[in-house]
């Protein structure tokens, strides 16, 4: 949690493969570690942190429900 504090930016590659309940656990982790040091941080996404989430879209498979190429 004391490094987490002293983070201003972090990083997330492939975040598209993450499920929504990876994003959710981390917006409450940091909103809890970061109260108090960011005020309202229980309020804004991921506490206050700058999150910066990316990967290669290109790359998700289309997913087509009862359907054929």
């Amino acid at each position: 949690a004391e490094l987490i504090k002293k983070t201003s930016l972090m990083l997330w590659d492939e975040a598209h493969m993450a499920k929504k309940h990876c994003f959710m656990t981390l917006n409450k982790s940091l909103g809890d570690i970061l109260r108090f040091t960011t005020e309202n941080s229980d309020e804004k996404p991921f506490g206050g942190m700058t999150v910066v989430l990316g990967g290669d879209f290109r790359q998700i498979v289309p997913i087509l429900t009862k359907g054929k190429i």
